[in-house]
C-alpha cells in the first residue's frame, strides 16, 4: 500500500487526529500500553496533548504502518 493510500484509509476511517482509543485498536495495542509507553519516551508515533486529550496525527500513524510493513517485507523484525 503506498503512503497516500495509508494516509487516506485513515484519515477517512478516523479523522486528522486518532485518539488514543483509536489508535490503540488500530495498531493492537491496550491504551495502557501506549500511556505507558509514551511516559517512558519510547512510544513510536508522536502524540500531542490538546488540553487534557492526547492525540496522534493521522500522518504520523500512517507512516509508522508504513514504516512498520516495509520491516516485515525485508524480513526485518518489528
Amino acid at each position: 500500500m503506498k503512503k497516500t493510500s495509508t494516509r487516506n484509509d485513515i484519515l477517512e476511517r478516523y479523522g486528522a487526529r486518532l485518539t488514543l482509543e483509536q489508535l490503540a485498536r488500530l495498531i493492537n495495542l491496550k491504551v495502557g500500553t501506549i500511556r505507558a509507553q509514551i511516559s517512558q519516551g519510547r512510544f513510536p508515533i508522536p502524540t500531542l496533548c490538546d488540553r487534557s486529550r492526547r492525540t496522534a496525527d493521522y500522518r504520523d500513524v500512517a507512516d509508522y504502518l508504513d514504516r512498520q510493513r516495509a520491516k516485515a517485507h525485508m524480513g526485518v523484525a518489528a
